[in-house]
Order: structure tokens, then C-alpha cells, then sequence
């Protein structure tokens, strides 16, 4: 069996089979909610389309009692990592894939947004209880989670990152997530493009897109320095979306951040270094450490006045401790202040937030509240 760095994963009220993602929306109940009228709600975009051919989803979950404007915030989830080991063109999808359950199609990146909510049995290889997404419902976050099918460790968009021909798909995970995340643009044709290409034009609430806050389990921590680095990167190409959007928070947890130390082991990382190449084929080696937390606090510090919550475990079964190393140094002068908070939970498992409820609200609280 292959192994793989870090995955994620949710329990809750439905089985495997129970949900059908052809749906409108649905009541939004778990254990950890206490609220009544939270509502789930799908947000197609078939301008972006899955390497199955469906096209890309976005998840809302939200209140219908805020009658005040909802901080808007965007959950990138985990286990975005999978590639086909040997793709034939006729057939990109077709074979082993690294992953055991195969994550290149929109079916299985709409059942993990599942997971993540508590609305399916969770992943063995990561805490996922839904506790966090409960706990943003419950402070009155309008929470959008976009699911991701292209395996990318939320890196590829097709125009701006070069996708590796070989594997004959393109690969858009950052596509989506700047797309959810451009709904916050402080320009106003990039803001209304997406909102409309999504249908978030026409929601039954009020919600302040002036703002956004990020959030990234596992993988899906990842997210964040994408979306600033992406920022920097288009700057100069002509008639590019580029302009970052206000962040006033995100809390990552229990994300590898410098993967300088996988990549630099192929003999132990083997296959997911096979992976990165397909993702990263341009210097992949040095470019995972520009994507990183690490780079991005040194090179330009947090965006405006936003906070930075990071939760790790020096016992992570998953995470090599010395992807933190960079971060772990950073913090110990720390020029951020308390702008900045990196928290050691000590616990032999992977995912954090997403299992203990107190802990989630007490993150969330700091994030919306700054």
C-alpha cells in the first residue's frame, strides 16, 4: 500500500452512500451545531472543469438568522495529492493512481467537502469531526468550502502555472481557489465576474465580501501562500485578476509548510516527490519553499493587518518535522507579534481543530475577531 504524506477526513450523521451531491440545499445539523436554519448549499461553476469532465463546486454553509452582513470566509480542505502513475492519453484517469482512492474526479472532491463537515465517516489518516466548520457556522461565518478535484495541492491554474504535459489534464486547484477568494476583490469587475459565475449573486443573506478570512487543513493549508504568492506572480501579465483581496485572518492546521526537506529525499520520499514533479515541473525543488509560510513571512510578511493562527504537532504520524523548522525559527523572534501565533498541540495525530470543538471556536474567535 502506498503511503501518503497527509490526507484528511470527517464523521457525522450520513453513511458512505447516503448523499447525493445533485442537490439545491440541505439543513446543515451535527452534533456540534446548536443553531437551527444552518443551511448547506452547493455553487457549481462549469466553466471549471474536473479531470472527469464535471464541472468545479463550491460548498456555502451559512446561518439564515444573521440579519447583519456575514464575515465571509473560505475552508480549503485536505487531501488534495493524487496523480496516475503511468496516464495514457486516451485516458488520463485510467490506472493505479497513487492514492488509494482515487482523487482526480468531482465526485470525490464533493464527498470530501462531506467529510470535512461531519457529514460522512472520516478518513483513519486524519481527525475530522466537523467541529470547525460547526464552529464557524456558529459564530456567523458565511463559509464557502470549494472541492477540489485536481490533486494539486492547491498549486496548478491553467494560463499562469504550467501544467505537466505528460500527465495529458490540466490540473486547476488554485484556479478554484482564486475564484472563491476573488469574490473579496477590491476590483469590481473581477469581484462580480465570479460571483456571478458561481450564482453567489443571488444569496438569500447578507454577506461582506469587502474582506475574507482563509482557512487550510492538511493540504489545504496550503491554499493561503497560493493565494498571495499568485498575487505577485500575475502581477505583471497583462489583463490578469491580480489584486489580493483583504485578508483579515487564517488559521492553518497540521500543513507540511517547506517541503525543502521531502523533495531534497527522493529515496525516502519517493512518491510524492514523483508527484510534486508532475505539480511543481518548473525547479520544483526550490520552488516548494517559495510557496511556503516561511518564504512568504520573510519575503513580505502578513498582508495588511492580517493574523497568521498555525497549529502543528511535533508528533504529527504524518508530518516530518522538518518542514516546520523555517516557521519554528521565524516565530521565536516572531516580529509579527501577536499578529502571529504558532501552537505546538503535542498530539500523535494529524488534524487538530476539526476534532475538538472548544479549541475550534477559541481559533475562530481569534480569526473573525483579529
Amino acid at each position: 500500500m502506498r503511503t501518503l504524506l497527509l490526507l484528511p477526513f470527517a464523521a457525522g450523521c450520513f453513511t458512505p452512500e447516503a448523499p447525493t451531491f445533485d442537490v439545491t440545499e440541505l439543513a446543515y445539523a451535527t452534533e456540534y451545531t446548536q443553531s437551527e436554519g444552518i443551511v448547506l448549499r452547493p455553487f457549481r461553476y462549469d466553466g471549471l472543469l474536473c479531470p472527469d469532465g464535471e464541472g468545479a463546486t463550491a460548498y456555502a454553509v451559512y446561518r439564515t438568522d444573521i440579519p447583519t452582513p456575514m464575515p465571509y470566509v473560505v475552508y480549503f480542505h485536505g487531501g488534495s495529492f493524487d496523480y496516475v502513475l503511468d496516464p495514457v492519453p486516451e485516458d488520463p484517469l485510467f490506472g493505479p493512481h497513487y492514492a488509494d482512492d482515487a482523487r482526480l474526479t468531482a465526485e470525490w472532491a464533493n464527498r470530501r467537502v462531506f467529510q470535512t463537515l461531519g457529514l460522512l465517516e472520516p478518513d483513519p489518516t486524519e481527525v475530522s469531526l466537523g467541529t470547525l466548520p460547526a464552529a464557524l457556522a456558529e459564530a456567523g461565518a458565511f463559509t464557502v468550502y470549494p472541492a477540489n478535484c485536481w490533486g494539486d495541492l492547491w498549486h496548478n491554474e491553467f494560463g499562469y502555472e504550467r501544467n505537466a504535459e505528460e500527465e495529458y489534464l490540466l490540473r486547476n486547484g488554485r484556479a478554484l481557489a482564486w475564484a472563491t477568494v476573488a469574490l473579496a476583490s477590491p476590483d469590481a469587475d473581477t469581484a462580480t465576474r465570479w460571483s456571478t459565475a458561481f450564482g453567489f449573486d443571488d444569496l438569500p443573506v447578507d454577506v461582506d465580501f469587502s474582506s475574507v478570512s482563509l482557512v487550510g487543513v492538511s493540504e489545504g493549508g496550503r491554499a493561503p501562500m497560493e493565494i498571495i504568492r499568485r498575487s505577485q506572480r500575475v502581477a505583471s501579465i497583462p489583463g490578469a485578476s491580480a489584486t489580493l483581496p483583504t485578508i483579515d485572518g487564517m488559521l492553518i492546521d497540521s500543513t507540511p509548510d517547506n517541503y525543502y526537506p521531502i523533495v531534497s529525499d527522493y529515496t525516502r520520499f519517493q512518491g510524492l516527490n514523483d508527484g510534486i514533479r508532475r505539480i511543481y515541473p518548473d525547479d520544483y525543488s526550490t520552488s516548494m519553499g517559495w510557496w511556503s509560510m516561511q518564504r512568504v513571512l520573510n519575503d513580505t510578511g502578513l498582508p495588511g493587518q492580517s493574523t497568521l493562527q498555525v497549529f502543528w504537532s511535533s508528533v504529527d504520524p504524518q508530518v516530518p518535522n522538518e518542514t516546520m523548522d523555517g516557521l519554528e525559527i521565524i516565530y521565536a523572534s516572531n516580529p509579527f507579534g501577536a499578529r502571529f501565533q504558532l501552537t505546538d498541540t503535542g498530539l500523535p495525530q494529524h488534524g487538530y481543530l476539526n476534532g475538538d470543538y472548544a479549541a475550534a471556536r477559541q481559533a475562530v474567535q481569534g480569526m473573525l475577531g483579529g
